[in-house]
């Protein structure tokens, strides 16, 4: 009865040994899968227009009929010759278009991420001209 009593123990022993090992190796693991914050920052910059003129075509292949979607392509490709002849009139130089700068913040009680915007806003500031804006999501 006792060796039974001592397996009992050494067994007991052996599994908690175990289950904290295991912890401590998943915990490890977990902290390394963390992305921590670079000081640096970030800044993405994405072309939204495109993506919006990819949808805007694919609706017309949705809902217009073969003959409907020729004549718009026939126009758009004569609206395009007449830009490009515009563009180069204007000595060879970029039409100017309004841009958007979009920055997320997310904000906390803390105020910690104040720091980032206004670094976000000074890199934006660097080459922003008149009529551009800064929409701050």
């Amino acid at each position: 009865m006792q060796l039974l009593a001592e397996y009992g123990l050494f067994l007991a022993k052996s599994i908690t040994v175990i289950v904290g090992l295991l912890v401590l190796i998943a915990g490890i693991f977990a902290l390394s899968q963390r992305k921590h914050k670079d000081s640096d920052g970030h800044i993405e910059v994405k072309d939204l227009g495109a993506r919006f003129e990819n949808f805007e075509e694919d609706i017309k292949h949705s809902i217009l009929y073969d003959d409907e979607l020729k004549a718009l392509h026939k126009a758009q490709r004569k609206q395009d010759k007449l830009e490009e002849k515009q563009r180069k009139k204007n000595k060879g130089g970029e039409t100017a278009k309004k841009r958007i700068f979009v920055l997320d913040f997310d904000g906390d009680m803390k105020a910690s991420a104040v720091e980032n915007l206004r670094e976000e806003i000074s890199a934006i500031l660097t080459l922003a001209q008149a009529g551009e804006e800064v929409l701050v999501r």
